[in-house]
């Protein structure tokens, strides 16, 4: 699978990894047009069967749990808006899934990854939440974000509303190796409150690529004045070819850092 390009401003000179799956052959696609069937259908969806969401709002917070090779597609008119707690979305111990097309909204956190690996990310569109946007944790790894939107984040707290958060702070989570992830060809902002991209403690190996950046609306809580923070005791990352177009500091590298690759 190589990483796609943005016309406007990509390169395709770093292809993903290898070990990021392609997607599992459809088999049965369950048509679903409110939150009960969206509930019941991924408790019960089986690996190869696609859920499929008619245009419309999708109230509740909804867990894809234990689940491998399942995909979830809609239209940007298909929104799962989750309440004013927890995860509109949450993949938990769920691997080699896609979600596509569909928007999420609201929730205190909008997608939420745990110990969840090899899934892809695609023409998502992710707003109007109360801290981050997408958040990749406990171990989640090789995960690709791909042709998304992503904005208006932070609503509640600003300071803690980062596009896309990668691992966790060792005070909340130690060791986490959300690594290899891959967030490529995506836009962040407006009001993106926090870091657009905020890569944590000890994680390692992941590409942001082809991205297109907007500091316009960072808080300034919480030290959230620049648009992606490296933070100490990372490595391998390769960063190329993200525009910022308003607003921040751009990209940052905290001390201990140093391992990370920032190239072009």
């Amino acid at each position: 699978m190589g990483i796609p390009v943005n016309k406007n401003h990509g390169s395709n000179s770093v292809q993903t990894p290898d070990n990021v799956k392609e997607k599992v052959p459809i088999t049965k696609t369950v048509e679903v047009r409110n939150s009960e069937e969206l509930k019941d259908a991924m408790a019960n969806a089986e690996s190869g069967t696609k859920i499929r969401l008619a245009d419309g709002v999708y109230e509740g917070n909804f867990s894809l749990k234990g689940k491998s090779g399942v995909t979830i597609e809609g239209s940007k008119d298909a929104v799962i808006k989750g309440g004013d707690d927890g995860y509109a979305l949450h993949l938990d111990d769920s691997n080699n899934n896609t979600l596509s097309g569909f928007t999420v909204s609201g929730g205190q956190k909008g997608i939420m990854l745990d110990k969840s690996s090899d899934n892809v990310l695609d023409g998502l569109t992710v707003k109007d939440t109360g801290q981050e946007g997408i958040h990749f944790r406990e171990n989640s790894s090789r995960n690709l974000l791909q042709n998304s939107l992503i904005d208006n984040t932070g609503l509640k707290d600003p300071g803690f509303g980062e596009g896309v958060y990668i691992g966790s702070d060792p005070k909340n989570l130690a060791n986490d190796q959300s690594n290899d992830n891959m967030i490529v060809n995506n836009v962040f902002g407006p009001n993106v409150r926090a870091e657009n991209i905020d890569v944590k403690e000890g994680t390692s190996g992941g590409i942001i690529l082809n991205n297109i950046f907007n500091g316009s609306g960072l808080s300034g809580e919480h030290y959230a004045d620049s648009v992606v923070d490296i933070k100490s005791g990372t490595s391998g990352y390769i960063i190329d070819n993200n525009p910022t177009i308003a607003g921040g500091d751009g990209i940052t590298f905290e001390p201990g850092a140093r391992a990370s690759n920032l190239v072009g």
